[in-house]
């Protein structure tokens, strides 16, 4: 990565599954899959929480809704 990252753009990396070498270059040492699927749910939650704050309140309660189902069909 010629982009040089530091700080939070570091700790991306190191928590999508990359291990620091020594202090210029990270190896990924992770779970290919695991590492996407929570990768995506953290992306997909944050961009909710995002969205969210320009919703209308009928449009926040609907979102919360379908959360709460999704998380009901996910415990079953």
């Amino acid at each position: 990565m010629a982009l040089q990252p530091d700080g939070c753009v570091i700790l991306l990396i190191e928590a999508l599954g990359y291990t620091e070498l020594d202090g210029e270059l990270h190896a990924f040492t992770g779970d290919y899959f695991q590492i996407l699927m929570e990768g995506s749910t953290l992306i997909s939650e944050a961009s909710m929480a995002l969205r969210m704050q320009t919703m209308s309140a009928d449009e926040k309660e609907k979102m919360e809704m379908i959360k709460k189902n999704q998380e009901m069909f996910k415990a079953k």
